[in-house]
């Protein structure tokens, strides 16, 4: 998928998102600076959308201080959920949203809200939230060469069978990553 194929899917997921109520982090995302990612033949898609404004310089920003995290962009999946202890994670824990293409046919897409914390002194975690109060999962951040796309940019890499690694970019210069199983 070209990123200039999703930023219409983004503005429509957005526009959805803010119909859901409250998340777990107050994301005011941009759907013009999203990224996404897609694994054929299965046509499985990660689609990232930043918090609109962000800049490296907010690495200073006190929210980054708070147990929840500061807002860091919207994930959305299609097929694709995390794995926590080497198995998907649940239905239970999971939030879904939904995505109409051109031609009618509805979607049923996984929505993710990333946060980051600070931990201490230049070191970071990634929090990414589905249902629930609390993260499914929290992962190191580390610096990084992303692959160019800035604020944030999402990659899939690894695959191997049904599962892969999906690697989340911020301002091309720090990086997380989790890992993703297919459901279809």
């Amino acid at each position: 998928m070209q990123r200039e194929d999703a930023l219409p899917i983004a503005k429509q997921l957005c526009e959805t998102v803010q119909k859901l109520g409250k998340l777990q982090l107050a994301v005011e995302s941009d759907p013009a600076a999203a990224d996404a990612v897609y694994v054929p033949p299965d046509k499985a898609v990660v689609l990232i959308v930043p918090q609109r404004g962000i800049k490296e310089e907010d690495k200073d920003r006190p929210e980054l201080d708070e147990e929840a995290g500061a807002p860091l962009a919207l994930l959305f999946a299609y097929h694709l959920v995390p794995v926590v202890d080497d198995l998907a994670v649940g239905e239970d824990k999971l939030r879904t949203c939904q995505f109409t293409d051109e031609d009618g046919e509805q979607y049923t897409v996984y929505l993710f809200v990333l946060g980051v914390r600070r931990l201490g002194k230049d070191k970071f975690q990634l929090l990414l939230y589905g249902r629930g109060k609390n993260p499914i999962l929290t992962v190191p951040v580390n610096e990084g060469k992303g692959p160019g796309v800035k604020p944030v940019a999402v990659e899939l890499c690894d695959i191997v069978g049904t599962q892969g690694t999906c690697v989340i970019s911020a301002f091309d210069k720090y990086r997380a990553s989790f890992k993703l199983a297919y459901r279809p």
